[in-house]
């Protein structure tokens, strides 16, 4: 193999490496979101300062004891609303989708891709989580957790993930 073909070769290796399904953290800035904050029960958590509970994983994928696997369930916000109304998870049935301040309460703005505390919702994607948050006509907030972003999804044609949260008992 000449030199030429073996420098693109390690390069794509590191590329591929380094965008990785683990968040990249910026140690300069301090975290939003450490770990001391939150309560660990196994496929939830609680959230110290805010009291709420918390799935560990997006609807779809399952906590397998050390992270979260499987495929997310893409929904419209409809289907999302319907879906947190009727959920039963680990023993409760008061899940529903969090609202903007609730979901950008747990973002790590340390990190990127995504911007969660990856010890305490690993393997969740980088993509669009919807909230409770009806904005205007036809859209709401909802979270885009490569960067931790605030957007406006469309209600009933783009199909996004949500992470469920309820009150605690």
């Amino acid at each position: 193999m000449n030199k030429s073909i073996q420098i693109l070769f390690i390069s794509i290796i590191y590329i591929a490496l380094s965008h990785s399904v683990y968040a990249a953290c910026n140690t300069a800035i301090p975290e939003s979101t450490p770990d001391s904050r939150f309560t660990i029960n196994g496929d939830t958590v609680t959230d110290n300062l805010t009291g709420l509970i918390w799935m560990r994983c997006s609807v779809g994928k399952s906590w397998d004891g050390s992270t979260c696997t499987g495929t997310a369930t893409l929904v419209n916000w409809k289907t999302a609303l319907e879906t947190a109304e009727n959920f039963v998870f680990a023993g409760a049935d008061n899940w529903r989708l969090p609202n903007i301040k609730e979901l950008t309460s747990i973002m790590e703005f340390s990190c990127s891709a995504p911007a969660l505390n990856e010890n305490i919702f690993p393997g969740n994607t980088a993509s669009i989580y919807y909230s409770s948050s009806y904005q205007d006509p036809g859209s709401v907030r909802a979270v885009l957790l490569e960067t931790g972003e605030m957007h406006f999804a469309f209600v009933y044609f783009g199909n996004n993930n949500i992470l469920l949260v309820r009150d605690p008992l």
